[in-house]
């Protein structure tokens, strides 16, 4: 996996990753487990909860019946990241299959309810309210039914949240946007 981003040093910081997971075999994430490596900073630690929920994009969900080329299906799953409660739809195309290996694409979106209270990622232990959520994305992925990862393929995702801090005399307001391009090789 590639990653490009324009701030280079917390990628070097998750030298030493180790990451576990199942996933059914209709390609449905069963979990995912990320383990930080010995002395990472908070920083690290909010990087590997973004990677989380963008490697669970990396499993597409199969649907029940038999589907070959062509076939096209939509999840609509309630998400949890972080402590943000999450309404997401992905729709899904199989766009070719070889034997044992597919290629798929699909764009999927999420949404979340403003006023929920959720953990600060800047700040752990501290509440804030969030004020927007919404995120996009897009992915082409070459597949081997025999492989719990893509073997080739490439990902865009871009997130916007917005989240607000109450306190007494002031208002503080926060936003943060994300955009991540990533490709398998």
């Amino acid at each position: 996996v590639l990653f490009r981003s324009a701030q280079k040093s917390p990628v070097g910081g998750i030298k030493g990753l180790s990451a576990t997971g199942t996933i059914s075999s209709h390609g449905v994430s069963k979990g995912l487990d990320f383990k930080a490596p010995p002395g990472a900073d908070p920083q690290t630690h909010m990087l590997l909860d973004l990677l989380k929920d963008v490697f669970i994009q990396f499993v597409t969900p199969l649907p029940e019946e038999t589907v070959g080329h062509g076939a096209k299906w939509e999840v609509k799953a309630p998400v949890q990241s972080h402590s943000i409660k999450i309404d997401q739809t992905a729709n899904y195309e199989l766009v070719s299959v070889e034997g044992e290996t597919y290629k798929t694409k699909s764009t999927s979106s999420q949404r979340a309810g403003p006023n929920q209270k959720i953990d600060n990622p800047i700040m752990p232990g501290m509440k804030v309210d969030l004020t927007k959520w919404t995120a996009k994305g897009t992915n082409e992925f070459g597949l081997d039914a025999t492989k719990l990862m893509p073997s080739s393929g490439t990902m865009e995702l871009h997130s916007e949240m917005g989240m607000g801090l109450g306190v007494p005399g002031q208002g503080i307001n926060m936003k943060m946007d994300v955009s991540l391009h990533i490709e398998t090789k």
